[in-house]
């Protein structure tokens, strides 16, 4: 017994010891890609940092029509798109309703900093622009501003209900949007959109629209 005991230690060890250095290998191999990727991204995360912040400061040109947006196309242009085309391209909302905090569908897009927000604030004609886009946005949504600055359905509002309830990044659009008009100070346009989406929710959307948007939108306004 001690004979055949003696002759399986090393035979043990002896197929231990290419596992232990597999995850050593392995181990090491890890390591290294680790210190690679950190790298990399430290490397690259000052340059996408930079390139948001030089994109801010083109809000104020895109707006006052001086100059288009990073996809080469300008507020009027948008603006003059048809529905279709509204529903279709994720990249504009950005642009004519920006914010303070960067978007990850599009984070090239402008980020208000707080010398924009004040331009914006201060300027009637960059906020005259802000309105061009809301009532753009609005008829895309079948709503309108009536004569006493609410909000309210237009008379398109039931054919584009559906497409408003069915394409549901819609409801993020609206977050934007009301973040984006307390931002430049049309307070008074943040509400009465408020109050219609609360409406909507309450009525058309029942059952369609989640607490969870409904919560987004809270928090968007205030």
């Amino acid at each position: 017994m001690a004979v055949r005991t003696i002759g399986q230690q090393p035979a043990a060890a002896f197929q231990c010891l290419p596992c232990e250095w597999a995850n050593k290998i392995v181990q090491a191999i890890y390591d290294l890609a680790m210190k690679i990727f950190n790298a990399i991204r430290e490397a690259f995360q000052p340059t996408q940092n930079a390139h948001v912040m030089t994109k801010s400061l083109n809000i104020i040109n895109f707006y006052r029509g001086a100059e288009p947006n990073n996809n080469g196309v300008t507020l009027d242009q948008i603006l003059s798109w048809d529905d279709d085309q509204l529903e279709r391209v994720h990249n504009y909302i950005q642009w004519i309703f920006p914010t303070d905090f960067q978007s990850g569908p599009n984070p090239s897009a402008p980020v208000l900093d707080q010398n924009a927000i004040q331009q914006f604030r201060n300027d009637p004609i960059l906020k005259n622009q802000v309105l061009r886009s809301l009532r753009r946005m609005l008829s895309f949504y079948g709503l309108r501003i009536d004569e006493c600055g609410l909000i309210v359905r237009g008379p398109h509002f039931a054919p584009r209900l559906e497409n408003f309830l069915t394409n549901t990044h819609n409801f993020a659009r609206i977050s934007r949007m009301l973040r984006s008009l307390n931002l430049v100070g049309l307070t008074r346009e943040s509400l009465a959109l408020y109050a219609i989406m609360l409406d909507i929710a309450q009525n058309e959307g029942l059952g369609r629209i989640p607490q969870s948007t409904v919560d987004h939108w809270n928090r968007s306004y205030r």
